[in-house]
């Protein structure tokens, strides 16, 4: 992508003021639409099943000055569900 039509792109597009819950975003599409998210100004919390993953992925985003959070959930049970998006909820 051209600088200018970047530019524009990212000065068109803002996800400031959002929250978004992404599951499986610890690799493939998952980990680069969090990241585009973050990068667009959006409050990330993640959601994978391993928490280890989940936490190297959180601390290679620190480079990038991206602050997200991340737990390990089944999100085929509703419990994990709930415990999930309470951090979006507020709950």
């Amino acid at each position: 992508m051209n600088y200018l039509l970047a530019k524009t792109f990212t000065e068109r597009w803002t996800l400031t003021g959002k929250k978004a819950l992404l599951t499986g975003a610890t690799k493939g599409i998952g980990l680069a639409i969090a990241e585009e998210f973050l990068s667009l100004g959006a409050e990330v919390v993640i959601v994978a099943r391993n928490q280890d993953k989940i936490s190297q992925v959180l601390e290679s985003w620190q480079k990038f000055d991206w602050q997200a959070l991340g737990f390990a959930a089944d999100v085929a049970t509703f419990e994990s569900i709930v415990v999930a998006i309470a951090p979006l909820t507020g709950s």
